[in-house]
């Protein structure tokens, strides 16, 4: 009798010692995952804000092209010029179905440009087509150096 409780006794203790036993190792086991579950947070993180800054400049990209494909579409002689290579003559876009607001917007900003562009070319300074057009300096500036800058690529 005296054998079999002292055999209860030890089993018990022995249980209670694993049960202790993975108890311990199980919160090793969840520090360890709560750690790199952090560290998967935080590139996650990374990873999407790259993501979005790509995003935005691919966007960017997307409406600069877009932009200079409608100013080359709606130039009055009807010609995009290719690099170095000589005009061409292409007809223009049929109209697509956009509200009236924006087209015209993009009108009046592309011939705008083709302005600037075209007093530039007859030798007038950057002042004198500010104060002819009615143009801040800086716009008349910005549309130069971006011309001058497609120029180059």
């Amino acid at each position: 009798m005296k054998l079999a409780l002292i055999l209860e006794v030890f089993s018990a203790l022995g249980l209670a010692a694993i049960c202790l036993w993975e108890a311990r190792r199980g919160r090793r086991r969840g520090e360890i995952l709560g750690r790199d579950f952090i560290a998967l947070q935080s590139t996650l993180q990374d990873f999407m804000k790259e993501t979005e800054a790509t995003f935005t400049a691919l966007s960017r990209s997307i409406q600069r092209m877009n932009q200079t494909r409608i100013c080359a579409e709606s130039a009055v002689s009807n010609r995009i010029l290719l690099g170095d290579t000589p005009a061409l003559n292409v007809p223009a876009a049929p109209p697509t179905p956009t509200s009236a607001a924006p087209a015209t917007a993009r009108k009046k900003a592309c011939d705008k440009k083709a302005q600037v562009l075209r007093l530039a070319s007859k030798g007038i300074t950057a002042a004198q087509i500010a104060s002819q057009l009615a143009i801040p300096r800086g716009e008349i500036d910005l549309i130069l150096n971006l011309a001058a800058k497609g120029a180059r690529h």
